[in-house]
């Protein structure tokens, strides 16, 4: 806007009422003219401010947004970290555990490997014995039973050597011993003979004997030896069996 001249100021101050002049008018008409650009201007002013401050809360409110989704995708991102961190550890120690397991199922395997090697080893080994045990068994059983036989005999011959033995007699320092049931043919048959004590000598002294016994010296010093007397009488009715 022009500047008003000087000269003019004091009469505007004044307040005359004198007639405008041309400067005045054209002063009028230029502020009449720049009223409305200026009020003009000052809204477009203020528009343009309310657009700045309208944009600054609309950049504030973004930028909000914008770090408000940043801490939430590093929350989230530091989250998934530990998770990933953590489901890493599951993995190792799953891992681990498997390895483990997997070494004790392998150990366990060698073992029953070798278990089952031992075994195939052993088995000839354990079949011998089975039937070394069962041989041995059938041993015992028939010793057993030779031994039952054999005290079946003993009996029977102990039950014939007290039917047999007639006479049975202690006379001063002799014994007499007579059998009977010795000859099939002839149970009633006496075989018979005599013990004695020489008195000079301590010995047993065997004589009368009725029937002829080829070892008979030989028992007789065999009794002096041992002083086994019931042997010698049962060797001696073996003795007589034999003649018949």
């Amino acid at each position: 806007m022009a500047s008003l001249p000087t000269e003019h100021l004091p009469l505007l101050a004044a307040g005359t009422k004198s007639t405008p002049s041309l400067p005045t008018k054209r002063l009028r008409s230029v502020s009449a003219e720049v009223a409305p650009l200026v009020t003009q201007n000052a809204s477009a002013r203020r528009e343009v401010e309310d657009w700045i401050a309208a944009q600054k809360q609309s950049l504030r409110h973004e930028k909000a947004a914008d770090e408000h989704l940043r801490l939430d995708r590093a929350r989230q991102t530091h989250d998934a970290q530990r998770k990933r961190e953590a489901l890493q550890q599951q993995e190792e120690a799953l891992a681990a555990s498997v390895h483990k397991k997997e070494s004790e199922v392998s150990a366990h395997q060698v073992e029953i490997e070798v278990l089952q090697s031992e075994k195939i080893k052993k088995e000839p080994i354990l079949r011998e014995l089975f039937l070394k045990n069962q041989e041995e068994d059938q041993k015992l059983k028939l010793l057993v039973h030779e031994s039952k036989e054999t005290q079946s005999a003993q009996e029977r011959q102990l039950a014939e050597l007290q039917q047999g033995l007639a006479m049975y007699q202690r006379l001063a320092n002799q014994i007499i011993v007579r059998f009977t049931q010795i000859d099939p043919a002839a149970p009633n048959r006496v075989f018979s003979f005599r013990i004695r004590i020489d008195p000079v000598t301590d010995r047993f002294q065997v004589d009368e004997c009725n029937e002829p016994v080829a070892s008979f010296d030989g028992l007789v010093e065999d009794l002096n030896d041992s002083g086994d007397l019931a042997f010698f009488i049962r060797a001696m009715r073996r003795q007589f069996k034999a003649l018949v």
